[in-house]
C-alpha cells in the first residue's frame, strides 16, 4: 500500500467548562461519526491524541495549552481537495462548527500540514 500523500495536523482546546475526560467522550462518540459520515471516503487515516498534561511538566520544557493533536492523512491529493470542497460548503461548515461548539474552544485552533517520517534517520518520508 502506498503511503499517504498528504497529512494534516490540527492543535485543539478543549472548552475550559469541560473536563479532558468529558471533551474526549464528545469528541468520539459524536463528532468522530460526524466526520466519517461527511469526510469519510476521503480520509485514509483519523488519529486523536489526548494531551497528558502531567507528561509536560518537565524541567526546561515549555507545558502545551493544547489539550488534543488530530491528525487527519490523505490518500492522495485529490482526495485532500475534495475534504477540502466539502468542509467549505456553508451547510457542512454549519453542521461541523455547531457541534464542535460544543466541546472544543474555538478561539485557538491551529491546523497545518506536515511531512511524517517514521523509523531512523530520516526514514520514510510519507
Amino acid at each position: 500500500m502506498a503511503q499517504p500523500e498528504v497529512k494534516m495536523i490540527a492543535l485543539l482546546k478543549k472548552k475550559s467548562t469541560l473536563s479532558i475526560a468529558d471533551a474526549e467522550d464528545h469528541y468520539e462518540t459524536i463528532h468522530v461519526p460526524l466526520i466519517f459520515k461527511l469526510f469519510g471516503p476521503y480520509m485514509a487515516r483519523y488519529a486523536r491524541n489526548y494531551v497528558n498534561k502531567e507528561s509536560t511538566e518537565q524541567p526546561g520544557v515549555r507545558p502545551t495549552s493544547y489539550d488534543i493533536v488530530t491528525e487527519v492523512w490523505f490518500a492522495t491529493k485529490e482526495d485532500f481537495a475534495k475534504f477540502n470542497e466539502i468542509a467549505s460548503r456553508p451547510d457542512v461548515r454549519k453542521l461541523v462548527e455547531e457541534d464542535e461548539e460544543k466541546f472544543l474552544d474555538a478561539s485557538d485552533v491551529q491546523m497545518f500540514l506536515a511531512r511524517e517520517f517514521e523509523g531512523g534517520s530520516r526514514g520514510k518520508a510519507l
